[in-house]
């Protein structure tokens, strides 16, 4: 375990060394057990166009103060995407989800301000030093991105924005 600590905030040091590494605590995000539902289901969280159930009450950990890149969508063909850079805490809270959120079917959710932003299969324990966020909506990422430079407009409510739900034709998958 202490191996895996060490690894992580080395990956974690060398990561915000490199070009375009930026350290938020402008935010926090929580990371939810949950497994998909039948729609119409009045405990639904929506997750691009699916429905999320959430399976504790209360977030299994939250991350806060985080290193990230961006990853505009630029030329390749992929959605824009944000990487989330563990510190050792974060990594250990990953590593340490309970087997019985784990297995097919089972997803993390990880939620800020009431809307989930990615929902990855645990399929098996996580133990990695990063966590890739892909966004099919342009508008959201950079809502996203201003929230975590400190940059939200005041009075703006990410839960709000009626646009959230909305992906581009082209890069839905």
């Amino acid at each position: 375990m202490k191996k895996i600590i060490l690894a992580a905030i080395a990956a974690v040091f060398c990561a915000c060394s490199e070009k375009g590494v930026e350290k938020s605590g402008a935010i926090t995000l929580q990371a939810y057990p949950a497994v998909e539902g039948a729609a119409g289901n009045k405990n639904c969280k929506d997750f691009m166009g699916r429905c999320m159930l959430f399976q504790t009450e209360k977030p299994l950990f939250e991350l806060s103060g985080f290193a990230f890149r961006a990853r505009p969508r630029g030329t390749e063909d992929r959605h824009n995407q944000l990487e989330i850079f563990l510190g050792a805490e974060q990594a250990a809270a990953f590593g340490a989800i309970p087997g019985k959120f784990i297995g097919e079917g089972k997803r993390l959710a990880l939620v800020y301000q009431g809307r989930i932003l990615h929902a990855p299969k645990l399929k098996a324990r996580i133990e990695a030093a990063s966590v890739t966020i892909d966004f099919c909506n342009e508008h959201v990422y950079e809502v996203l991105l201003a929230s975590l430079r400190g940059k939200t407009p005041p009075g703006y409510k990410f839960s709000d924005d009626a646009a959230w739900n909305m992906c581009d034709p082209v890069s839905e998958n």
